[in-house]
């Protein structure tokens, strides 16, 4: 299966390669803001080309996927009464 989607992916053009890409964003935002994302990554294929598209969808997934840690992280350090300033057993 891994060598049929290595195939596909190889033979896909930039804009299915872009879409794939684009994909992993979902998990990290609502419909619209997605929306504005594939609009900017398909501007950018058109005017500088798939390398620029391609940089910009990872550094956008890379900056959702760090938020969403720092994010779980807060979550978790206020579902145990810290604040993050305080230092062990404070």
């Amino acid at each position: 299966m891994l060598r049929d989607v290595e195939s596909y992916f190889r033979h896909a053009g930039p804009e299915q390669r872009i879409l794939m890409l684009l994909e992993s964003l979902k998990e990290f935002c609502g419909d619209e803001e997605f929306d504005g994302y594939r609009i900017e990554a398909f501007e950018i294929l058109r005017a500088l080309g798939f390398r620029e598209a391609r940089t910009f969808v990872v550094r956008m997934h890379n900056e959702m996927r760090s938020c969403a840690k720092l994010l779980e992280q807060e979550q978790i350090e206020t579902s145990f009464g810290r604040t993050g300033t305080e230092g062990p057993g404070r």
